[in-house]
């Protein structure tokens, strides 16, 4: 009797830890997401306004249908997360909230997917300490709030993992495996890495569990047909922009043929300096992963880091816990396969890190692994030295509140400046006043994104007047369309009906105007009636 009472206490004790843990998690990535991060990033701004005009129109910008990925600036965007937004655009309008709602809930789904993940490759309190890790996790929570499309292609394998581990653990769950091999063929829509990933991840898995006779060989022909199949189109997108090939039709889809592949552009694979190239990468990657910053913003910041800076030490033991356990063959042999499997992820993921020129974003699907390792590490420190228990969790926890204060406050006017803070407003307001033409500064990067999306513009009018300075390029720059023109028009007494968006710094240009003046953030509106 007193063993069931200790059990179930036990197991009550859990449960609400774990509740505890999901609810800051899930907080962490929700609140606030229509506002915060201030502002938007051009990429998002690019993948927003493509879903809205399939969504309504069923072209993107550039007049292609369906695409299975999208021409972007004229060198491409990756098209899954887009088509993710469109039902949330659907419901609430295009707006910072349905474009970031997609990404931050997909955030919240990984949180519990690595309670699951981690309970199996574990116990009930390690899964408990390495959720509670990702759930606070820098890099986890800011890559969450903003919808950056490559950063769906973790989330996605991390997913595909879950499942995987579902079928080591019983082997007649076919449907997991099978959901698995879909959802991994999917993910190269997430992400031009996936290309590399996919195959070094998929041949370790499937030698793993065949060396381990964890899978049946028609189980494994099945699960790659349906992994091949799901993603043949972008396949065949490779091949068409790789050997300079026509645009064709797949379906409703289209392939589309960028005006330069920039996957080429990035990876050492086609440098003509392969192994220096390959090198610097490698030391970069190293870079990154010990310092935890990129000097990017919206990846890291220098204090805390992607994981908290003072992890490290918890990587490398969480590193070395899994490869110890997996060596150990008396150990529960679906707990070694499942960590096999994630150490398979974690290699795979450092050989695309090299193979790219690398920041935080280029090499995302290698953070995962490292978090589990990172929550690992923790796990076992604090489950093997009592003593340091209540100082570790202690520290996490005052970290995290840290982080959460600095974001809220001081890292907002930081990534506001990333991020045009201000700008949506301004176009929003310049575009109710009527005026014949509204002038756009040139000091934003790739500001006729910005009116798309804030004046949710019809494409086909955009299609048909729209010039380019640079037309064929692989960032092709709009100097006009529409009423918009991407320009700051001379201060000669000559300016009518006209409205101008323009940062403070270029107040002083108008200083002798007749004009009315409204701020917005980082931005002004001048009107001139």
């Amino acid at each position: 009797m007193d063993n069931k009472k200790t059990i179930l206490n036990n197991l009550n004790k859990y449960n609400v830890i774990l509740t505890v843990i999901l609810l800051t998690g899930f907080l962490a990535r929700l609140l606030f997401i229509g506002r915060m991060p201030f502002g938007l990033n051009q990429d998002e701004a690019s993948a927003g306004y493509d879903a809205y005009s399939i969504l309504h129109y069923g072209i993107d910008r550039n007049g292609i249908s369906y695409p299975v990925f999208l021409k972007a600036w004229g060198s491409g965007q990756n098209a899954l997360y887009s088509y993710f937004c469109m039902p949330f655009i659907a419901l609430f309008g295009l707006s910072e909230l349905s474009l970031r709602l997609p990404m931050a809930l997909i955030g919240c789904v990984s949180v519990f997917v690595i309670y699951r993940l981690s309970k199996i490759m574990f116990d009930e309190k390690y899964a408990l300490i390495i959720t509670g890790f990702f759930a606070i996790c820098p890099w986890h929570v800011m890559k969450s709030r903003w919808a950056l499309e490559s950063n769906l292609f973790p989330d996605l394998i991390l997913i595909v993992v879950y499942l995987i581990a579902l079928y080591i653990k019983d082997n007649s769950n076919k449907k997991s495996f099978v959901i698995a091999a879909f959802i991994l063929g999917l993910s190269a829509y997430s992400y031009g890495t996936a290309y590399l990933f996919i195959p070094l991840f998929a041949v370790g898995v499937a030698v793993l569990l065949i060396a381990k006779k964890k899978v049946s060989f028609s189980v494994l022909i099945v699960a790659v047909a349906v992994a091949f199949f799901t993603a043949l189109p972008i396949v065949m997108f490779v091949i068409i922009n790789t050997f300079d090939m026509e645009q064709m039709k797949f379906f409703m889809f289209t392939i589309p043929k960028l005006n330069v592949s920039r996957h080429m552009e990035i990876s050492s694979v086609f440098s003509h300096d392969f192994f220096k190239t390959t090198w610097e990468n490698f030391r970069q990657t190293l870079r990154i992963m010990c310092e935890q910053n990129d000097d990017l913003i919206w990846n890291s910041t220098p204090f805390y880091g992607t994981m908290y800076t003072v992890s490290l030490p918890f990587t490398v033991t969480g590193a070395y816990v899994l490869i110890k356990n997996i060596a150990d063959k008396k150990s529960d042999v679906v707990k070694r396969v499942t960590q096999a499997v994630v150490v398979i992820w974690l290699c795979a993921a450092f050989i695309v890190s090299v193979a790219v020129l690398p920041n935080v974003n280029r090499i995302n699907v290698i953070m995962i692994p490292l978090a589990l390792c990172t929550g690992t590490g923790i796990a076992f420190v604090v489950n093997n030295i009592k003593e340091l228990r209540r100082v570790i969790l202690g520290l996490y926890s005052l970290l995290f509140i840290s982080f959460s204060v600095y974001y809220l406050n001081d890292y907002q006017e930081s990534v506001g400046n990333a991020f045009f803070y201000g700008l949506g407003d301004a176009i929003e307001y310049a575009g109710s006043l009527d005026a014949s033409c509204v002038y756009v500064t040139k000091s934003i990067n790739m500001p006729y994104i910005f009116t798309l999306f804030y004046d949710t513009s019809n494409p086909n009018e955009y299609i048909k007047s729209v010039v380019y300075e640079n037309k064929g390029g692989a960032f092709e720059k709009v100097e006009q369309y529409g009423e918009y023109k991407f320009m700051l028009p001379l201060d000669n007494g000559e300016l009518e009906n006209v409205a101008i968006i323009v940062t403070d710094g270029e107040l002083a240009y108008y200083e002798n105007s007749n004009y009315k003046l409204k701020s917005f953030g980082l931005y002004n509106v001048l009107f001139i009636d």
